[in-house]
């Protein structure tokens, strides 16, 4: 079984579940790539395939500062789609067109709590012309501009699906 498509954004240290994360993704890759491409489905249909395999690893789910004091500040809207409190490690899920990619990194630096982030995200996607485009490697290179906004993480890893 092949590791899916990944980079770090950043790596200060290797994030702690990186082979374990990349096992859950190309486990279920068959059914990501057909979430990914369905028409009408969302990124809580990646969460809710991938989030059984996350919780056995020590994720919880959808987590707020209401479960985890000190994540966010007291009166933010954040939610982490994943959150592992022991190894520090938080996980967003992306899957739309239009994603927005700035969110999620700033959920993560704005936390205290986050050591590592992951950003699970389409491979690829068709564009409106029917070619497909690379989602990787083009937010890899947006993220990759802005180095000195991480420096409160330890590492920073993009996993497509």
């Amino acid at each position: 079984m092949a590791d899916p498509v990944h980079t770090y954004v950043f790596m200060e240290q290797a994030n702690p579940l990186q082979q374990e994360l990349l096992q859950i993704v190309a486990a279920e890759a068959e059914e990501l790539v057909a979430i990914r491409d369905g028409r009408y489905t969302r990124s809580q249909d990646v969460e809710k395939l991938l989030r059984s395999a996350f919780e056995g690893l020590g994720f919880q789910h959808a987590v707020t500062s209401k479960q985890i004091p000190q994540l966010f500040a007291t009166d933010s809207d954040f939610e982490m789609d994943f959150f592992h409190s022991t190894l520090q490690i938080a996980l967003e899920v992306e899957k739309g067109k239009h994603f927005n990619v700035w969110r999620d990194v700033c959920k993560f630096v704005e936390s205290e709590l986050v050591d590592h982030a992951v950003l699970l995200i389409p491979y690829e996607k068709y564009s409106s012309t029917g070619r497909r485009e690379s989602v990787l490697l083009s937010t890899a290179d947006s993220l990759s501009n802005v180095c000195r906004l991480y420096y409160s993480l330890k590492s920073f890893l993009l996993i497509g699906y």
